[in-house]
């Protein structure tokens, strides 16, 4: 009677765990590995900080999850650990967890199965359950795709798909394998939509890659109808704004060079687009900066209207906004309505987020309610306003 109450009370703590999502251990990094090799399981380890806010995230809408829970609490034993303590400080070296949260998996030797840096904002529970399903496959997950890479498999489906996983974790071996499949590939093989999109991810500037689609840009341009330099804009400033957030100023002015000589007068957005998000993001002037952004903005908005929203809505989400700021941020969203009705409601939407921080919150509901109104109801999660009201209330 006493095993069968004992034998009771064990399912109800297994269906008890997984009702409240994942079970994390109490215990040592040691003895998580030894429970691994017990089970015959993978370690889960989700690497976070005290500071970090979408470690906090998933800790709250995403780790708590039922289906979350019984996937992960069956394929897996779950730790948590704090890069900046205890033993968590050199085991974060050992994986190379930098950014947070890093999502980790290993199997009870300590081997890197496989990894993820960081976590989208809005398909955060999608992630995790798709990344479980990956670790635990050996085609998909790190250790197979290298040991494949190693056997010398070099389609070009696997070679997107492993430098894709390579570049998520942050791993530098990507580049390697990126020009080596450059070298040995064709080069008409690139000239067509496909082949830019490819190595407009991947290409660095002074590099052989970012040297082959600059030479082949009227081709590039006319399959990509116009938008060319469009395109070259967005991926590099990507590239400038990694540059510079690590420091490294002599590559970076080397890339300015490189891509002034290479964009001419293309040049001259890209480097006012990058004056006015450093001066917010790396000088912390957030007030002087915003203010050049909506200047930029009325500079380059009207042949894209999608600059008024992007700035604008940069501004509902930061800290430290002024009056004078929050005000001019919402006059952009009149003149992209001016210059695109059609889209009305989503300038709406992100002018209600400004009234909201503004303290204009009658103004912001009455706006809300209009869009609310006329936003599908399966859409309304990806609402501006909605989202900055539940940030800001």
């Amino acid at each position: 009677m006493k095993k069968i109450t004992l034998s009771i009370l064990a399912i109800l703590v297994t269906l008890c765990a997984s009702s409240q999502g994942i079970v994390f251990e109490k215990g040592t990094f040691k003895e998580a590995l030894k429970k691994a090799e017990k089970e015959n399981k993978l370690v889960f380890i989700d690497f976070y900080t005290v500071w970090c806010g979408p470690c906090k995230r998933l800790d709250r809408e995403v780790f708590t999850q039922k289906d979350i829970g019984d996937f992960y609490n069956t394929h897996f034993i779950n730790v948590k650990i704090d890069a900046e303590k205890g033993e968590g400080i050199k085991l974060s070296k050992k994986y190379e967890a930098k950014t947070f949260p890093t999502l980790v998996f290993i199997n009870s030797k300590g081997e890197l199965i496989h990894k993820k840096v960081g976590i989208s904002k809005n398909n955060s529970h999608k992630d995790i359950a798709d990344l479980g399903k990956t670790a635990i496959d050996s085609e998909k997950n790190q250790y197979g795709m290298d040991r494949r890479y190693e056997s010398g498999e070099r389609s070009p489906e696997f070679i997107k798909a492993y430098l894709l996983s390579l570049k998520r974790q942050e791993n530098p071996k990507w580049k390697k394998v990126f020009d080596l499949h450059v070298d040995e590939t064709p080069e008409q093989d690139f000239l067509n939509i496909e082949g830019f999109y490819f190595l407009i991810d991947y290409a660095e500037v002074n590099t052989r890659a970012m040297d082959f689609i600059f030479a082949n840009e009227a081709e590039y341009d006319k399959i990509l109808e116009g938008k060319f330099y469009d395109l070259i804009f967005r991926y590099k400033a990507r590239e400038l704004s990694l540059l510079k957030h690590s420091g490294n100023d002599k590559e970076y002015k080397k890339a300015c060079t490189y891509l002034k000589e290479k964009m001419g007068v293309g040049y001259n957005q890209l480097a006012d687009y990058m004056e006015y998000t450093f001066k917010i993001s790396l000088e912390k002037k957030v007030n002087e900066g915003f203010i050049l952004a909506i200047k930029y903005a009325h500079k380059y908005g009207p042949k894209d209207v999608s600059i008024f929203k992007s700035v604008a809505s940069w501004v509902s989400y930061s800290e430290g906004i002024n009056e004078h700021v929050f005000n001019e941020a919402a006059k952009l969203m009149d003149k992209a309505i001016e210059l695109d009705k059609e889209n009305k409601i989503s300038y709406l939407d992100v002018k209600a987020a400004i009234l909201y921080r503004a303290g204009k919150k009658q103004e912001a509901e009455e706006i809300l309610k209009k869009v609310q109104e006329n936003t599908p109801e399966n859409k309304r999660v990806g609402l501006v306003s909605s989202y900055v009201k539940k940030q800001f209330k």
